[in-house]
């Protein structure tokens, strides 16, 4: 069992009993605290996304145009992002061309301005899968992770995620063989 909670500007990944080294706080060492952002947790009934603030921007088109959106939400809250970018796609079908996605970051706070949406993404339920690899080569996850959530008679939530972990940086193009992408899946049981 694990969570990922967000505190501050910082993300961590925790364990039951593990000790965590946070900014200051005005209290007395060894006293607990509690984080109430809470954005993963891996338990005995699985896995569960939190509720996370992202800025997001709403596209049509190719999905490599999704860098265009990216560039613009770290613009405009570029010191008030705090964790990996991640599209959200709202097609039930992979489209080469005419593709509705949105390109996010998670923000600690902020506004919506000049066509970029700030909101609170739902939480639930989640199934999940660790790519690696070139983004060509993400097919093949995709057919492997719906292939498993048909099998468990799960129904999919749209809209679904790619969450980027490792890719190209700013400057530097990167190995893409080294890519991780983790494709999130948001489920409930099929009725």
């Amino acid at each position: 069992m694990y969570a990922v909670f967000e505190d501050g500007s910082r993300q961590y990944r925790v364990s039951e009993g593990d000790t965590v080294l946070v900014d200051f706080r005005d209290q007395e060492p060894g006293s607990r605290i509690e984080f109430t952002r809470v954005l993963l947790y891996q338990g005995a009934d699985g896995l569960q996304i939190g509720q996370p603030t992202v800025a997001g921007m709403r596209m049509k088109g190719r999905y490599a145009d999704c860098g265009k959106g990216f560039a613009q939400i770290g613009k405009r809250f570029g010191r008030h992002i705090c964790g990996k970018c991640f599209l959200l796609h709202y097609d039930t079908e992979y489209k080469e061309d005419d593709a509705d996605f949105e390109a996010c970051m998670p923000i600690r706070k902020g506004s919506a301005t000049d066509g970029i949406a700030v909101r609170e993404l739902p939480g639930g339920r989640c199934v999940s899968l660790l790519h690696k690899g070139p983004y060509e080569q993400l097919g093949r996850s995709y057919a492997r992770i719906l292939t498993y959530v048909k099998d468990k008679g799960y129904h999919v939530i749209v809209p679904t995620r790619e969450v980027y972990l490792k890719g190209p940086g700013m400057i530097f193009k990167g190995n893409p063989r080294n890519y991780l992408t983790e494709i999130q899946l948001l489920v409930e049981n099929s009725q």
